[in-house]
């Protein structure tokens, strides 16, 4: 009600591509994982939604009994969030209480920054400035930090974002409908949403080396073994530990030891259909009956447009 419907973005099926997809096809690219397992939630539509939902979501898919839906009997090792608040806040209670149960259940949480070029520490993004997540943000070719991403002491790692979306951009998959499914084919894209993906398929990998690793552990071995930034647009303080190394990831990640398995996951907080939420880690360009809008630079979630895009672990050992 009130709010302007947005063309599909494709957004989910741009950071499915970069994560998983398929290679040795002589087609296109490649993602970073290979053969994962891809649990597609979906929480916003074409004119945006409520941050309970997004929640429900997130709850959902890490195993939680959500009232009203089938449980779901393939929970998620890996939880991709490229999105963020379009307008700048603390993260609510509601949302770390969800996030806490999520990652002491031993699932990851990778998150974006935002695009916002804001810096973090002064003016908050949630679910960036969320504990118990892993937040991320974009850096360019050169690796200096993207001119949008934002940055400060709640980011954990950088990774490639792309600058632009024609010679510095990130390939992936897309599609050309508006309202349907239309042509399948290519695209240039850049942005923290773009990065948080390579993220999130990064510890797929690790996770398949190692799928007892916590996430604490997680984020110790992406920090320790992350590259230095090659100049001063980034800093330790600004911008994470460095630019995220998958393969000094994966090697230290199989070299970890592993801590027990987490404790049976407790029932879920009942999440109230509350306050709306856009997206600033991207988003279709709607407008909510609250005020916020999502970012028109990139859309919103992940998977199918608007949605989340979750990752079980693989299967397989990394090459």
């Amino acid at each position: 009600g009130g709010s302007t419907a947005s063309p599909s973005s494709w957004h989910g099926t741009i950071i499915a591509g970069i994560i998983g997809a398929a290679s040795n096809n002589a087609a296109g690219i490649a993602g970073i994982v290979w053969n994962p397992k891809i649990l597609p939630v979906r929480v916003l539509g074409k004119c945006g939604g409520y941050m309970s939902d997004i929640i429900d979501g997130a709850l959902w898919a890490a195993g939680f009994h959500i009232a009203g839906v089938p449980d779901n009997t393939t929970p998620a090792q890996v939880l991709n969030l490229s999105f963020g608040a379009a307008i700048p806040g603390a993260c609510s209670i509601t949302e770390q209480t969800a996030f806490s149960q999520i990652a002491a259940a031993g699932k990851v949480i990778v998150v974006a920054a935002g695009n916002s070029n804001s810096n973090l520490d002064a003016t908050g993004f949630s679910p960036a400035n969320c504990s118990g997540v892993i937040t991320v943000a974009a850096t360019n070719r050169a690796g200096a930090k993207t001119l949008i991403s934002n940055f400060g002491s709640a980011v954990a790692i950088s990774a490639p974002g792309g600058d632009d979306n024609l010679t510095n951009g990130i390939h992936s998959i897309t599609n050309a409908g508006a309202t349907a499914p239309g042509a399948d084919g290519y695209g240039i894209f850049y942005g923290t949403s773009i990065s948080t993906a390579h993220v999130s398929g990064i510890v797929a990998l690790m996770l398949s080396a190692n799928p007892l690793l916590s996430p604490a552990q997680v984020l110790s071995v992406i920090r320790s073994t992350a590259r230095p930034f090659p100049d001063t647009t980034c800093t330790t303080t600004t911008c994470g530990a460095g630019i995220i190394d998958a393969a000094a990831a994966v090697a230290q990640a199989l070299i970890t030891p592993a801590l027990p398995a987490p404790a049976i996951i407790p029932p879920a907080v009942p999440v109230a259909p509350a306050s709306s939420s856009g997206g600033g880690g991207g988003g279709g360009g709607c407008t909510l009956q609250s005020g916020m809008e999502f970012d028109p630079i990139l859309p919103a979630l992940v998977f199918f447009g608007i949605g989340y895009f979750i990752v079980r672990r693989v299967v397989r050992r990394p090459r």
